[in-house]
This record gives C-alpha cells, structure tokens and sequence, in this order.
C-alpha cells in the first residue's frame, strides 16, 4: 500500500514503513503484486525489502499498464495451478 511505499506517506501512521515491509514479507506471504513503475518517491527501506524478497518469488502474470506493468509474483515453493507455462514480463 501507499502508506508503507511511498517517501510521501511517511510518518502517516506512527511507525517504520520499512520494517512493517520487512515484518509482512517475513511472513513470506504466498503472492506479492508489485509493478514496474519508476517512481522518486518510492520509501527506499521498503523497496529494499521488497527486493530482497521477491529473490524467493516468480514472475506469474504480467499486466501492461500506460507506461508500465504491473507482475504478480508467486512464491517458488507453490504450485503455479492454472498459470501460462510462458508470461511476458516485458
């Protein structure tokens, strides 16, 4: 979410966006959406987090956006049921 992304939000909520990352993400959640966007404001703990954990994660689906995409990432340890062999991540 915003909240915990982006350099703008932060102290919003009174805690460490980057560790509320790390914290959820050590959870190792089954599926982690993200995109492709390029953005200034993105909170650099969190995207260091993000980063780090999606080296756990494969690329599921892909979706082009206006001048970007949005992946869907699933955990390697799962079963891609229902998924194409092959996804376009570019």
């Amino acid at each position: 979410p915003n909240l915990l992304a982006y350099t703008t939000e932060q102290g919003a909520t009174g805690i460490d966006e980057a560790a509320e990352v790390r914290r959820i993400l050590a959870t190792r959640p089954p599926v982690i959406v993200t995109s492709t966007r390029q953005l200034e404001i993105w909170n650099p703990g969190s995207l260091t987090a993000l980063k780090a954990a999606l080296g756990g994660y494969r690329v599921i689906y892909s979706v082009p956006r206006a001048d970007y995409r949005t992946l869907v990432y699933l955990r390697r340890d799962l079963p891609a049921r229902g998924v194409p062999a092959r996804v376009r991540t570019r």
